[in-house]
């Protein structure tokens, strides 16, 4: 009987296998290796440096750019070294004063990180642009309080030198919070400001 079950089982995943197209599985496939390789960095990863900044969303300093139509606040950070990842642990929180005491909420926050990049040899405009390099956020709004932002070999925007980065972050129920950035490094400490 367990025999024929398995049976069952193993020809019903077949003719699942059969019916989904080459492209998903595909995308399956690549989808789990940058899992796997992300992973798998992240538990060799040995950083030896933190950098912290705290504040608050209403004396930060307020971003010309939006995320999803909401405002964003920015912090400015500098590496002095080039690193193969980085660490960033976002966390926010409101509080509340009541006659029973403080009342503190962690709300949900998303943030992107750029890099500056010079761009004066092509576009007379301007003369640097910031541009994405990392966020902790996907396509469908899901959001995590950590985000591993690692040099991209094939990418030389998304190299992790030294220079001037940002983080734009928003709360967007919120515009009111306190906020906690901690940055991990291997090389050297990350400098908050400009």
């Amino acid at each position: 009987m367990k025999k024929q079950l398995r049976n069952a089982n193993i020809f019903a995943a077949s003719i699942i296998l059969k019916n989904i197209p080459p492209l998903i599985l595909n995308i399956f496939f690549i989808s789990s290796l940058s899992i796997f390789c992300c992973t798998s960095y992240e538990q060799t990863a040995n950083y030896r440096h933190i950098s912290y900044f705290e504040g608050n969303s209403s004396r930060s300093e307020k971003s010309d750019q939006k995320i999803a139509n909401s405002p964003t606040w920015q912090i400015f950070f500098s590496m002095l070294k080039p690193e193969k990842c980085i660490k960033i642990v976002f966390t926010s929180k409101t509080e509340i004063e009541t006659l029973k005491g403080t009342i503190v909420n962690e709300i949900i926050s998303y943030f992107i990180v750029e890099k500056l990049i010079d761009i004066s040899r092509y576009n007379f405009d301007k003369k640097n642009i910031f541009y994405e390099i990392g966020k902790n956020f996907d396509l469908r709004w899901n959001t995590s309080q950590i985000a591993i932002i690692c040099t991209d070999d094939n990418d030389p925007l998304k190299k992790l030198e030294p220079g001037l980065y940002r983080i734009r972050f928003t709360g967007f129920k919120s515009s009111d919070f306190n906020y906690r950035i901690e940055i991990f490094s291997h090389h050297e400490q990350v400098k908050f400001g400009l």
